[in-house]
């Protein structure tokens, strides 16, 4: 997750958008900028819920997938590894895409 620090409305509403879908995200680590939280997803080290201003940051291996607004004027993006194919992260953003709607 991007720091609530640094983007408090942001993190916020991707907390209020994970308990409204019925779960609470279990948070390793909070990057302090977008860089390096695509360079933890990058690593393998999990999937990035961050401001749709991810998106101008393209790193090799990963996958940003736009999310519909679920907060007026809060665009979010889920990144995750390019290569992973898993049922846990089809499962996440199945989740992640119908709380969304």
């Amino acid at each position: 997750m991007s720091s609530r620090r640094n983007e408090t409305a942001a993190f916020d509403a991707a907390f209020a958008v994970c308990r409204t879908a019925g779960f609470e995200p279990d948070i390793a680590h909070e990057a302090d900028n977008l860089h390096t939280l695509l360079g933890l997803v990058a690593c393998g080290l999990g999937v990035g819920l961050g401001p749709a201003e991810m998106h101008r940051f393209r790193h090799v291996g990963v996958t940003l997938l736009p999310l519909a607004p679920a907060t007026p004027g809060l665009h979010f993006h889920l990144a995750h590894r390019a290569d992973d194919a898993g049922a846990v992260l089809r499962n996440f953003r199945r989740t992640v895409i119908h709380a969304h709607r």
